[in-house]
């Protein structure tokens, strides 16, 4: 009985998510091909872009590091070494800065309503960046 009780409580929980958050903007096969479009449109030395499935396939995200310098240039061959970044984007569309190299600049938290608007706010990031001199 208090299985029933707690999964019923957990989708109710569930479906508020989704009534905050908002419909998601991306599924696993679209996250995929995201990750792919991002490693070729982000204007960095260096982009990598994975897809996670930590919550399950049913809310992917995608984890996008980007370098100022290109891999050439990092000291002992390491990527904290270098001007990084690490970005989160979320199944809802939300974009999170949450790793970055001491001098680079701060980005808030932001919602992207697809993968073309998430690509031009990381490049329009990536420009404030390299026009302030490190």
């Amino acid at each position: 009985m208090d299985n029933v009780r707690i999964a019923n409580e957990l989708t109710r929980i569930a479906k508020e998510l989704v009534a905050v958050k908002g419909e998601p903007v991306f599924d696993y096969d679209a996250a995929k091909a995201l990750a792919g479009q991002m490693k070729t449109k982000i204007k960095a030395p260096f982009v990598s872009a994975t897809v996670g499935t930590l919550g399950g396939k049913e809310r992917p995200h995608i984890i996008v590091k980007i370098s100022l310098d290109p891999k050439s240039e990092w000291t002992n061959g390491i990527y904290q070494n270098s001007r990084y970044g690490i970005f989160s984007l979320d199944h809802f569309g939300s974009l999170e800065l949450y790793s970055k190299y001491y001098e680079l600049p701060k980005m808030r938290k932001s919602r992207a309503k697809d993968g073309k608007t998430a690509i031009d706010k990381i490049n329009k990031y990536i420009a404030l960046a390299k026009s302030e001199r490190l």
